[in-house]
């Protein structure tokens, strides 16, 4: 792999959610464009509450993986109707933080 190509991005960030948006619900609904390796909802630090983002993670190495999964999902899901909100989909730009 040259210094300028990476690998395809195969992690979402989706705005938009219901606070009463759970990780099960996520995963279900995005599971469907293929295998989910991680589903991150952050909580409000006071509330405990889903803040309204998410990142889905679709696996970067596996023998089921398929770079277009996170690329279908985009496709097929932005601007749908979750829970009565208008999803907002694009592809995440950092790594998610660790602590």
């Amino acid at each position: 792999m040259s210094r300028y190509s990476r690998p395809p991005n195969t992690s979402l960030y989706v705005r938009n959610l219901p606070d009463t948006s759970r990780s099960e619900e996520l995963r279900s609904l995005f599971g469907k464009y293929g295998p989910i390796s991680d589903v991150y909802l952050p909580l409000d630090f006071y509330t405990r509450r889903p803040r309204g983002f998410s990142y889905i993670q679709y696996p970067s190495v596996s023998k089921f993986k398929d770079p277009r999964d996170a690329e279908d999902a985009l496709y097929h899901l932005d601007r749908t109707r979750f829970f009565g909100c208008d999803l907002e989909i694009e592809f995440a730009r950092g790594d998610r933080k660790s602590e």
